[in-house]
């Protein structure tokens, strides 16, 4: 992967301004940035998958959130992509001393 990029929502705030509907709406709006990071992306030559098949205690870790509220919504992978949408991965020869 050249980039990952991890959205993340206030959960919290989410349920105080739309209530049940929170969880709905802050998935909604995280959709539209994800499709925007994936369209920015293609502008420059990579492919954005949008992945949600990570664990969130562990996003939240990584990111260093310290509070539950800020919640892990999706996770965009952006890598150069070949023919059929195949990761490219560069391959670099290993140093020799």
């Amino acid at each position: 992967m050249n980039a990952v990029v991890h959205l993340v929502g206030d959960r919290d705030w989410a349920f105080d301004t739309f209530g049940d509907r929170g969880y709905r709406v802050l998935n909604q709006e995280g959709g539209l940035l994800a499709h925007r990071v994936c369209v920015a992306a293609a502008a420059q030559g990579l492919s954005g998958r949008i992945v949600n098949a990570y664990h969130a205690d562990g996003v939240r870790a990584a990111l260093g959130l310290t509070e539950r509220r800020h919640t892990p919504v999706f996770q965009i992978l952006l890598a150069r992509t070949g023919p059929g949408g195949r990761v490219i991965v560069p391959v670099e020869p290993e140093a020799v001393d």
